[in-house]
Order: C-alpha cells, then sequence, then structure tokens
C-alpha cells in the first residue's frame, strides 16, 4: 500500500504533468463518511493487509482489460 505522502512524491517527479492518469483511491474516510462512524484502526489495517493481498491478481487483470480496449479500439500506435 501507499501512503498519500508516497503518492503525492510519486506523482510530483511523474514526467508528463498533463498525461492523464487513473487513480483508484480507497481511503478510511471514504467509508466513515458514509456511515457516519469511525473506523478503528486495527480494523483499517487488516483490510489493507487482506487488499494488498488481493491487488497483484486485480492489477494484471485491470492491466489486461486495458491492453484489450485499446487494442478493440485500434489505439495502438505503430512503430514504422
Amino acid at each position: 500500500m501507499t501512503t498519500v505522502k508516497e503518492a503525492i512524491k510519486m506523482l510530483s517527479e511523474y514526467l508528463d504533468q498533463d498525461e492523464e492518469i487513473c487513480i483508484a483511491w480507497w481511503s478510511k474516510e471514504l467509508f466513515e463518511h458514509g456511515n457516519q462512524a469511525a473506523i478503528k484502526e486495527e480494523a483499517w489495517g487488516k483490510v489493507i493487509s487482506e487488499f494488498d493481498g488481493m491487488t497483484e491478481y486485480y492489477q494484471s487483470l485491470i492491466y489486461d482489460i486495458i491492453s484489450l480496449t485499446i487494442t478493440e479500439n485500434g489505439g495502438w500506435i505503430d512503430n514504422e
């Protein structure tokens, strides 16, 4: 998992600051706001731990979907 501070640093060092990117942001506050109740740090830590375990599988699935969408829409620039 990445902290907000680490994400900001990575994004600020990204070469093309005008490039559009996709970010999936899951914060504890997102769930606290909707439920109007605070989440215990231990419970959120468990969420992060389990999420890290799932990330590898889902990241590769998302990568494949993005690549397929680009291919299906003729979005690749040929290196001729």
